[in-house]
């Protein structure tokens, strides 16, 4: 399934690619100079060996953004991962890692983050990164004329941050720097996941010089020369227009190229990267099994016989499967009518006979391993006798419904024609509609009410493991991400309060109390966990399996870990 990152709306939220296309593609290739290479002169970089990631894969297109003020998915968060740079960076374990800052010290009082950053940084392009720089690119994303829709969700807890996004204020009052190695961040509230929301791509450093007076989302999205970042590759771009052609010929399949960035702070990559777009998981295996890749996601009905193949990789994620309801509009503004629906999935027989077992049921909000997890003992779970009795309690029944949903899989084609049976044997009629990647985004990003729509499939990769991420920035009121409209007012007070709670066992339970509101009403409608499954050629080195990432990543988040021979 395909991840709706939040980080995704990683979406993702994030988000999942069907599993299969979230899982790296990479193929050795070979090492003469490719169609997206500069149209003047070689360069070193044409004889390192090619690796053709999945970077792409989940669309037939191309990135819904490469700006990471708009960024709400996880092909796009992927992407930008690797061309730019922020002050930290997480690792596959999770925690957050030195990246453009090489330190930071935090006040007695929580609020207050000063970072140094690592001398003599550049940008790929050769110009100097300064603190200045930073403190622009976070004024950039929060400034009411970039339009961002989740920069609040990431760096909203900066001290001013409201204020300045909303107009309210000409300046942004939480940044301050001292000199150009030196950028201090106070905070409203003690959160203790700050440098975790550093990690995500609102908080990347671009250059002013090449980014200031340009419309967002636009001009980086469609522009190869303004992807000027400080992360381990440059783009190669064909010309300086701003079109996709400047990325690739016309014509072409949609191809992104990456060389490593020679200015780059740590130790470089050793590949060249290509990036074809490519439509679902089933082509991805294809591509696979005929040499085309070297590393793909699985197909469900494949990985029984794949798992003694060499290469063959499995790994927790932390990518949730769950149905959102419109409770702003009838039939789902009735908690009853949500109530049938989740009484009515049979979660247990979509694990073990659709999804064999690459999908763990859940019945909470969080993925296992994070900290407020649990069993959902005391939320819906498969129960037709309470189906039936909640759908007698739905005013005038559930019917003339449409689901939309990623269609990027097989695997999620099934899923739901499973749960559209399941519904329909208690008189619950509902159309399934299919969309691309990038056409579910267009509904999942917005409130429901504003695109009218009554219910939605939706998948969350975490952005950083930690249950905020989830609980307040998808179920809190007034977040952008909470697009089925859920307020309730004592599940807003639970989370706010465990936000700036330093007790990790007292924000455990203020976790699972709010969670038994959200799912208890049918708020959220928990399916599944997924299980991370992908193959690699053995000539590929260097990925590990990611649970904070839901993909395969390389060492340490490392890209000079990834080697080919």
């Amino acid at each position: 399934m395909n991840s709706h990152h939040r980080r995704a709306l990683r979406s993702v939220a994030g988000i999942a690619l069907a599993l299969g296309v979230i899982a790296a593609l990479t193929a050795c290739g070979s090492s003469g100079q490719g169609a997206n290479a500069p149209s003047k002169g070689k360069s070193s970089s044409s004889r390192l060996p090619t690796l053709r990631w999945y970077g792409l894969a989940g669309t037939a297109s191309w990135a819904n953004t490469l700006d990471p003020s708009q960024v709400t998915d996880s092909i796009s968060y992927n992407v930008m991962n690797m061309i730019n740079g922020g002050l930290v960076k997480l690792l596959p374990s999770g925690n957050p890692g030195p990246d453009l800052a090489q330190s930071w010290t935090v006040s007695p009082n929580r609020r207050v983050y000063t970072f140094t950053l690592r001398p003599h940084l550049r940008f790929s392009n050769g110009d100097r990164l300064t603190a200045q720089d930073v403190a622009w690119s976070i004024e950039r994303t929060l400034s009411p004329g970039t339009h961002s829709p989740v920069a609040l969700s990431y760096l909203g807890h900066i001290e001013g941050a409201n204020a300045f996004t909303t107009g309210k204020a000409k300046t942004l009052a939480g940044i301050k720097v001292p000199n150009s190695r030196t950028i201090r961040i106070s905070l409203d509230s003690p959160i203790a996941f700050f440098l975790k929301t550093l990690t995500y791509p609102t908080a990347d450093v671009l250059d002013p010089r090449v980014m200031r007076g340009k419309k967002p989302q636009v001009y980086l999205t469609n522009t190869c020369s303004a992807n000027v970042g400080a992360g381990p590759f440059a783009v190669v771009c064909r010309n300086k227009s701003s079109s996709l052609s400047s990325f690739y010929p016309s014509g072409t399949t949609p191809t992104m190229t990456l060389v490593p960035n020679r200015y780059y702070y740590g130790p470089k990559p050793h590949i060249r990267v290509v990036m074809p777009v490519i439509p679902d998981t089933q082509t991805n295996y294809k591509d696979f099994q005929s040499g085309g890749v070297d590393a793909t996601g699985i197909p469900t009905a494949d990985i029984a016989a794949m798992r003694s193949h060499p290469g063959f990789y499995q790994y927790p994620t932390s990518v949730v499967d769950y149905i959102t309801p419109n409770e702003k509009m009838a039939p789902f503004n009735n908690v009853h009518c949500r109530l049938a629906l989740a009484y009515a999935i049979n979660r247990n027989a979509i694990d073990n006979h659709i999804l064999q077992k690459t999908e763990t049921p859940i019945y909470d909000v969080l993925p296992r391993g994070l900290l407020g997890y649990y069993n959902g003992a005391d939320n819906p779970h498969y129960n037709l006798a309470k189906a039936r009795a909640e759908l007698r309690l739905c005013p005038g029944g559930l019917h003339s419904l449409t689901i939309p949903y990623q269609h990027t899989s097989v695997d999620i084609d099934n899923e739901y024609g499973a749960i559209q049976h399941m519904w329909s044997a208690l008189g619950i009629h509902v159309t399934l509609q299919p969309l691309t990647f990038n056409g579910w985004l267009n509904i999942v990003t917005k409130s429901l009410q504003q695109t009218h729509t009554a219910i939605s499939e939706n998948l969350w990769i975490e952005d950083y493991p930690d249950p905020y991420d989830y609980m307040t920035l998808l179920l809190r009121a007034g977040q952008n991400y909470d697009i089925g409209g859920f307020n309730n007012p004592t599940y807003n007070k639970l989370v706010d309060r465990a936000a700036i709670e330093p007790n990790p066992a007292i924000r455990a339970r203020l976790y699972m109390k709010a969670q038994h509101i959200a799912v208890g009403q049918g708020a959220w409608i928990p399916v599944g966990n997924q299980t991370g499954f992908a193959l690699v050629n053995p000539k590929v080195h260097g990925f590990v399996g990611s649970e904070a990432f839901g993909i395969l990543v390389p060492k340490n988040n490392d890209w000079s870990n990834i080697s080919i021979h």
